[in-house]
């Protein structure tokens, strides 16, 4: 059984956790150990710090290279101490009852099993067409780290739910880590890019920057990141998880939260230069926006968000030839575009068809596209080029999935149209985080677990479309 916890002592643990990643006294190992040392004490800590290791992946106590120990520690010892008994319980009964439902259990075993038939597809590949495998992605790791995320996504999802209070331990968390990154962001644009950052990853920014021919102080900042996209999918995802519990729990949005949200949104979106955060900012902020909110309201919004939309096209304005430089060189279409002309050129049907696995993509791209990706960045190259035409069959029941909770769950269905546009919208030009292996995307099937979740929240109160409440 685990230990629960109070709201005002996780809000002094993540405080230390956060501080920790700060300081990196120990060598750059301080996050990892004050993580460590948290969940084995208190593992009911376990899916709150994974959000905090999901929202940095680069920090003086917590750097670049030890953030997928980090999470793989944290991780398995949440699913060693709340999954395995209840297996075993359940193996003694003989039957398993799903804590979320077998509804969304059945979603998480199939991408499960998509990712090991990637896994064997890599090993059959390598052996038979003689497919190198990436030193960068060892197929083993890679597709342990994306079961691990699958798996801990959805017990966390469950964990929250069962807690009395697991929702607003979950806003506090989310905020907290959106108040961290933020003042990261803040003193990056005042000091400089070396802010927040371990020694690896500032050589990886002016890596990047030399080789971009925009200098060491680029415009595009990444917070507690070291790229850009990773920085402001981050802080969306985060306020999305905000944005669907007080949904779920009051049936509508208030127009102070949405404020927060644009703000934060609009900041992280220019801060960053990406047209994939910014489109991805714009659809959630507009769905949550419009979800059961009256004429009024929403008037009140559109005269809210003005003044930010004049600030920030006034900003384009004054920079745009150097945002155009920006955009051509370093985000342009210019890698993608060479990515995709490569795996279009190069890929046969029976690449089509069965999929290239796990580890082949970094390889294949560095020979042909000569850009360093480890991926196409396009979810019409992904699914396909990995999984084959199996993956391209899962996915589209997975947006079937989605689509009916965005139709019928009333308190999650906001939630479900943003995570159809993310996977399936932003997707079509960006890095895969549905079944990424980065803790990223741990944050994603945090989401859809918490989707799911909502019909067990205690408390609940759903608007219908009548404009009736009921309370559940």
């Amino acid at each position: 059984m685990l230990t629960r916890v109070s709201l005002p002592r996780l809000l002094i643990v993540l405080m230390g956790v956060y501080a920790s990643t700060w300081w990196g006294g120990l060598g750059g190992y301080s996050g990892l150990v004050a993580l460590a040392a948290v969940v084995v004490m208190i593992p009911a800590y376990g899916p709150y710090l994974l959000i905090v290791i999901a929202s940095i992946q680069d920090a003086p106590g917590l750097p670049n290279r030890l953030w997928y120990p980090a999470f793989a520690f944290v991780a398995g010892v949440v699913l060693l101490h709340y999954a395995l008994p209840r297996v075993i319980h359940a193996t003694r009964q003989g039957s398993f009852r799903p804590v979320l439902g077998s509804r969304h259990m059945w979603v998480v075993m199939l991408m499960g099993a998509v990712v090991i038939y990637g896994l064997v597809i890599t090993l059959v590949r390598s052996y038979f067409g003689g497919y190198p495998i990436s030193v960068r992605r060892p197929p083993f790791i890679t597709g342990g780290l994306i079961l691990t995320i699958l798996a801990v996504g959805y017990v966390g999802a469950a964990l929250i739910a069962s807690d009395r209070d697991g929702t607003h331990k979950l806003v506090v968390t989310c905020l907290t880590a959106v108040g961290n990154a933020m003042l990261a962001l803040v003193l990056q644009a005042l000091l400089g890019i070396g802010v927040y950052r371990s020694v690896g990853g500032l050589e990886s920014l002016h890596t990047s920057a030399q080789l971009t021919g925009l200098g060491g102080e680029a415009l595009r900042l990444t917070g507690t990141y070291v790229t850009p996209d990773g920085f402001g999918f981050c802080i969306i995802l985060l306020l999305v998880l905000v944005s669907a519990v007080k949904y779920a729990r009051r049936g509508s949005l208030g127009v102070g939260w949405m404020a927060v949200f644009l703000i934060i949104g609009v900041t992280v979106s220019l801060a960053t230069l990406s047209k994939n955060v910014l489109l991805f900012f714009v659809a959630a902020w507009t769905l949550f926006a419009l979800c059961g909110w009256g004429l009024k309201r929403r008037l009140n919004l559109l005269v809210l968000s003005s003044p930010l939309v004049i600030v920030a096209s006034t900003w384009l304005v004054l920079n745009i030839a150097q945002l155009m430089h920006v955009f051509r060189v370093q985000t342009g279409g210019a890698y993608r575009f060479s990515a995709w002309h490569a795996v279009v050129t190069n890929f046969g049907l029976w690449d089509w068809f069965i999929g290239t696995g796990l580890s082949y993509w970094p390889v294949f791209l560095q020979q042909y596209a000569k850009g360093g990706l480890a991926s196409p960045h396009t979810a019409i190259l992904f699914v396909p080029g990995t999984y084959g035409v199996l993956g391209v069959l899962a996915y589209a029941v997975f947006a079937v999935y989605l689509g009916y909770q965005a139709r019928h769950r009333a308190a999650g269905s906001p939630l479900a149209q943003v995570m159809l546009v993310f996977v399936f919208v932003i997707g079509l030009a960006s890095i895969n985080l549905l079944l990424g292996h980065t803790p990223l995307s741990y944050l994603v099937w945090l989401a859809i677990g918490m989707m799911a979740a909502m019909r067990y929240l205690p408390g609940r109160r759903t608007r219908l479309a009548s404009g009736k409440t009921i309370h559940s």
